[in-house]
């Protein structure tokens, strides 16, 4: 009930009483405010305009939302994998690719190995390859992607990503992609020259970046002699430019610890030549 003007009530506890919060949320406190209208202290029931001439300026707090129970990661996905379209996200792969949720779902779908399903996502992203080896969320589902998909599929897209390799490979999304481009063809004796001549003439510009000297590093660690004389022959050609770089400097150590004895000798002599 409200008190009438000039009664002894006690306006703060009865408000304490009826509202149970203050303005800041705390329950059981005294509100902010000060001295407003023939009361005193701010009103009890600040949603009536008898008590409160503003009653939306300080709205009541919003209930916390639910608690729910830890769930092991990917599991809330699985939850959403069986509720979602699968069909109906192809249809928009440009939206499902850059949702995280959605193309997450789409990269467990792909785990399972379905060959017709792998088909699918191929031929829906491969207009625009290049784009989605570089978003932060479609570069995961092209790493899926170039895992299962075959052969001639990935043949396909070395040769659509040919122009743009060096601003895929030094980007910090899309130098996963070419890795595992890199990582399929290593031990492919049809793609390994598709990739070498992919890289060809981009070794100085890929090792003095911050992102692209993984790749090369890569090549170094997978692509055995003589396949990976490219990267000698350039990086004796360049050595001191290359030596005196903080990432490029780095490239060529790592270029002696996997040398064979005549790549060595080239790298010697490419040194002597440029000092």
């Amino acid at each position: 009930s409200r008190p009438e003007p000039g009664s002894s009530t006690n306006i703060q506890s009865q408000y304490v009483i009826i509202n149970n919060y203050n303005n800041y949320g705390y329950p059981g406190a005294f509100p902010m405010g000060g001295v407003n209208g023939p009361y005193g202290f701010y009103p009890p029931q600040p949603y009536t305009p008898y008590y409160c001439p503003y009653p939306n300026y300080f709205p009541h707090p919003e209930p916390s939302p639910p608690y729910y129970p830890y769930q092991p990661y990917g599991a809330k996905d699985h939850e959403q994998a069986k509720e979602v379209d699968i069909e109906k996200l192809l249809e928009n792969i440009d939206a499902a690719v850059r949702d995280q949720s959605n193309c997450r779902l789409l990269q467990k779908k792909l785990e399972e190995g379905d060959k017709a399903f792998t088909n699918k996502i191929f031929n829906c992203l491969i207009p625009s390859i290049g784009f989605y080896m570089n978003d932060p969320f479609g570069n995961y589902l092209c790493q899926k992607l170039f895992a299962q998909c075959s052969a001639e599929q990935l043949a396909v897209v070395i040769e659509l990503v040919a122009d743009d390799v060096v601003a895929i490979a030094t980007n910090l999304h899309g130098t996963r992609s070419i890795q595992k481009i890199i990582e399929k063809s290593a031990s492919d004796p049809v793609l390994l020259p598709k990739v070498i001549k992919l890289l060809e003439g981009h070794v100085t510009e890929l090792v003095m970046d911050n992102n692209g000297n993984h790749v090369m590093q890569l090549c170094l660690s997978s692509i055995k002699s003589p396949e990976n004389d490219f990267i000698y022959s350039e990086a004796g050609r360049n050595c001191l430019k290359i030596g005196t770089h903080k990432h490029g400097c780095c490239i060529l150590q790592k270029c002696i610890d996997y040398a064979t004895s005549e790549q060595k000798v080239v790298l010697g002599v490419m040194r002597r030549r440029s000092c």
